[in-house]
């Protein structure tokens, strides 16, 4: 951890920004990833993040990601929104790589068996849940997420070229009971608007 967020994470930007070889970081991020322990919880959602960040800067292979969206997904109710917000990959005109974050948020409703019947049974008791069901998501911690989603909606809806279809897809992928109030989502979606109408108007001019 110290020697990616020392040394790897700090000179990860400029190489790619500036077109130079990336092989060895590439190897060192990889390396790293091999090195973490596989016991669950016991590296931080944040350091998981910025390996998954790092990664895709690097174009890292695809089962090196997925290792990382399944560990994230696991326990996403420990990121933060500053965690999510990863650059866009390149040829995207948004700034921000909202398909990574779906596939994380995916992954966290899969592991913990998000479906219809999971609601209702969160519904018919959602004080005095088992939280060591394996089969069911404890209702704190799918609050937490519907959170983390609706804060990390707040700030990708002020990119101007954030598809319409991501950001409902996303807003709609949370269970409806894991949302006690709206109020998050609603000013969500009124910055959303407000960068759609300040767009048009430069538009139109």
């Amino acid at each position: 951890r110290a020697y990616a967020c020392r040394r790897l994470f700090a000179s990860l930007d400029h190489a790619v920004s500036n077109g130079l070889d990336c092989s060895k970081h590439r190897a060192a991020l990889e390396a790293v990833a091999d090195l973490l322990p596989a016991e669950k919880g016991s590296v931080s959602c944040g350091l998981l993040l910025k390996l998954l960040r790092a990664s895709c800067l690097l174009e890292s292979g695809e089962a090196y990601r997925g290792e990382l969206v399944n560990r994230i997904g696991a326990q996403l109710d420990r990121a933060s929104v500053s965690d999510l917000l990863m650059p866009a990959e390149s040829g995207d005109d948004a700034m921000y790589n909202v398909d990574m974050v779906t596939a994380i948020l995916e992954e966290f409703l899969l592991q913990h068996r998000i479906n219809g019947s999971d609601q209702a049974k969160l519904q018919e008791d959602d004080d005095n849940m088992d939280v060591a069901a394996d089969d069911v998501i404890p209702s704190s911690k799918l609050a937490a997420v519907a959170k983390l989603v609706d804060g990390y909606l707040s700030e990708i809806a002020k990119d101007p070229c954030l598809p319409l279809e991501k950001f409902i897809d996303l807003a709609e992928s949370m269970p409806p009971l894991s949302r006690p109030v709206h109020d998050a989502l609603y000013r969500a979606i009124d910055v959303y608007l407000k960068v759609c109408i300040i767009s048009f108007c430069n538009f139109s001019r």
